[in-house]
């Protein structure tokens, strides 16, 4: 039996680390799928005009300098790390050279961590001291796709304030808005109009300083591969991460 629960806790650190991947845990979705404000080149309206939190409302200029580009250059680019909060969750990003290692930290302090490298995704529970493998593509943290494009700009409600943004679409029609914080010029966070809903992410720091262990495997951990699992008899149905406690 402690072996199950054990196998469970795993599990569901795993998949806590790849929703977070998807930007899945970090989201404040809608009930309903929001779209994004139909984009014109014609537009004439005053960005500093009064601001609404209706999108569809919301006045849009096209910039020759929009105000993220360097925050937008750096998470185009191949190396990158940030850190992003929410109301449940921390979580710790670095990116390079392909590879990808992401650390979340529920708030009762439970951390999981995943490593994608070698065409691998290495979910990691150092609590446990056991290391899963799955075979699978690299996560996607902000854009779905290397072709991305810079659209409008405009202003609208994010994390209590009213802040400027800059909106992008990529190959894949996901528009993402990037938001700038006007009094410490840094990236405060993003929003994307997912198909699922709408999805905010508050940055707290984002650079491109990435130690050279950022993707070290644990070598002394138990290796479980997920292709080779029985999952005959795990219920997760109803589990919250942090929930199963080994004895």
């Amino acid at each position: 039996m402690k072996k199950m629960y054990r196998l469970e806790r795993l599990l569901l650190a795993l998949l806590m680390v790849l929703m977070v991947a998807m930007l899945a845990a970090c989201g404040k979705k809608d009930e309903q799928p929001t779209e994004a404000p139909e984009v014109t080149t014609e537009t004439t309206a005053d960005p500093a005009a009064d601001p609404t939190t209706d999108p569809d409302q919301q006045p849009t200029i096209i910039l020759e300098n929009p105000p993220s580009t360097p925050f937008f250059d750096i998470l185009m680019s191949d190396t990158y790390h940030f850190t992003c909060t929410t109301d449940v969750i921390d979580v710790e990003v670095f990116a390079k050279d392909g590879m990808v290692a992401v650390s979340a930290t529920q708030r009762n302090g439970d951390t999981s961590r995943m490593i994608f490298r070698d065409g691998r995704n290495h979910g990691i529970s150092d609590a446990d001291r056991v290391m899963m493998i799955v075979q699978d593509e690299a996560p996607s943290f902000v854009f779905s796709s290397s072709q991305v494009s810079y659209l409008v700009s405009g202003e609208a409600e994010f994390n209590g304030k009213i802040l400027p943004y800059d909106q992008y679409i990529d190959s894949t029609g996901l528009i993402t808005w990037l938001f700038v914080d006007v009094e410490s010029g840094e990236l405060a966070g993003l929003r994307r109009f997912a198909d699922s809903g709408t999805e905010d992410l508050a940055f707290l720091s984002l650079d491109q300083n990435v130690p050279d262990n950022a993707f070290d495997l644990p070598e002394d951990y138990e290796v479980i591969n997920f292709a080779e699992l029985d999952l005959d008899g795990l219920d997760l149905e109803g589990l919250e991460f942090g929930e199963l406690e080994l004895n």
